[in-house]
């Protein structure tokens, strides 16, 4: 207890007492269980919205072709290579003065972002989180890997591109998903 905490010169690494209180006082003043839950919420969330974003956006780039497609997807590489202390700081500012659209700006108003899970959700949710680079492009060449002949038969079956999408290349992504997951 508090024998333990001020120690003399010649008895600083061998404490007086020897047990399990020191956890549990730790346990306490740390207010672990309610801090355990919130990290859980934040991770758990953010990894899950962070694959479902990384899924879409490497399945449009796979399988859709569109203008400037290659030109996105080189600025997705690029986004691999810059650092994220490069734009830490423009982020920072701009969750302290969120303003979805330009709404709150008529009024002079703005929310503020800092402090909650949603400076970590809503890059993810709209793919631009520190490596969605990196996922999208996991994503992207398992995508490219699997034949198109599965596509096919569901479009001859009847399903439209979400569709597809979400019965037919998912349960089949779900190694490369679980990759993302964990990272």
């Amino acid at each position: 207890f508090s024998q333990d905490i001020f120690l003399s010169d010649t008895q600083k690494w061998i404490p007086r007492k020897i047990g399990l209180f020191n956890i549990k006082i730790a346990f306490d003043y740390l207010k672990y269980d309610s801090s355990f839950w919130i990290t859980l919420k934040l991770a758990l969330g953010n990894s899950i919205i962070q694959v479902i974003s990384s899924a879409i956006v490497a399945y449009g780039f796979a399988r859709f072709e569109f203008p400037g497609k290659k030109f996105w997807f080189t600025c997705v590489i690029i986004t691999i290579i810059v650092p994220a202390q490069t734009y830490l700081m423009s982020q920072y500012v701009q969750f302290r003065y969120f303003d979805f659209f330009g709404v709150l700006a008529p009024f002079g108003a703005s929310v503020n972002l800092l402090s909650t899970v949603w400076t970590f959700w809503l890059p993810s949710i709209f793919g631009v989180g520190l490596k969605s680079g990196l996922f999208i492009y996991i994503m992207r060449q398992f995508f490219l890997g699997m034949p198109k002949d599965l596509e096919e038969a569901a479009t001859i079956d009847g399903c439209g591109p979400v569709r597809t999408f979400a019965q037919i290349m998912m349960p089949n992504a779900l190694t490369s998903c679980l990759t993302v997951f964990l990272f």
